[in-house]
């Protein structure tokens, strides 16, 4: 029976080329060499247990890709509509789905290939979504530098990031003429409390240090006994407009 629906044959296509291959293939030889070297003269391994290391291996792998596909697919779902009526009015956008977006797409399949967290491995997913609608605007070195950023960051990185730039947005929009530096201390220092997690004062200034790090956010001067606090850069709300789930 033909699959008419574009996002359901993709499905089916990653499906089925997992049936026919395994993606880490190119790794066995190396990782059977690793293997053996860790486990040093000692230990005999049998080939059987290193067959079942490299199926573990291949198997994560293609679990991580097939993760992949499915987001991408739902995603897909949400915005297809407009990412086709964005290609039929807009010669710049079309152009780039044509020339940069195949590029990215393969980048963005090697890095869910190497992924541990399936969280991780959404974010990219929604990432070259959104540059289906966004990417000629934005140009592919951006979209390439948000997918190493979706790769290198906790989750509760991001989590951080995304309370902190809400906050600043309302606390900056109610008090536009006050320094910066109040509006910007209000507002982070407000993140913990509102995290539906724990977070202590020492992993907030590890998570602000480490977002200054991917220029997500700057450290705002303060007096020196004050516990440091951020502020969320363009680039950080940039990031998390790429990795929101579509509507």
């Amino acid at each position: 029976m033909p699959i008419d629906d574009p996002i359901t044959a993709l499905q089916a296509l990653n499906l089925s080329d997992q049936r026919q291959r395994s993606p880490v293939s190119r790794f066995a030889k190396p990782f059977l060499a690793i293997a053996k070297l860790i486990a040093g003269d000692g230990v005999e391994l049998t080939l059987g247990g290193l067959d079942a290391a490299v199926d573990w291996l291949g198997g994560k792998a293609e679990s991580n890709l097939e993760e992949f596909v499915d987001v991408l697919a739902v995603n897909l779902r949400y915005c297809g509509a407009q990412v086709q009526k964005l290609l039929a009015e807009n010669e710049a956008q079309r152009k780039f789905v044509a020339d940069e977006l195949p590029g990215l797409a393969v980048d963005a399949l090697r890095r869910a290939e190497q992924c541990r967290a399936k969280e991780r491995i959404g974010r990219l997913a929604k990432i070259l979504a959104h540059a289906a609608e966004v990417g000629a605007q934005d140009g592919p070195d951006t979209v390439e530098e948000m997918m190493a950023t979706a790769t290198g960051l906790s989750d509760l990185e991001v989590l951080v990031l995304q309370l902190a730039t809400e906050e600043y947005r309302k606390e900056r929009a109610a008090n536009s003429q006050e320094a910066q530096r109040a509006v910007a201390a209000r507002a982070w220092m407000r993140v913990p409390g509102i995290a539906r997690t724990s977070v202590s004062e020492d992993e907030l200034l590890s998570v602000g240090a480490k977002l200054e790090s991917f220029g997500l956010a700057v450290r705002v001067e303060r007096e020196p006994w004050k516990t440091p606090v951020y502020r969320p850069l363009d680039r950080g709300y940039k990031f998390i407009e790429y990795i929101s789930n579509a509507r």
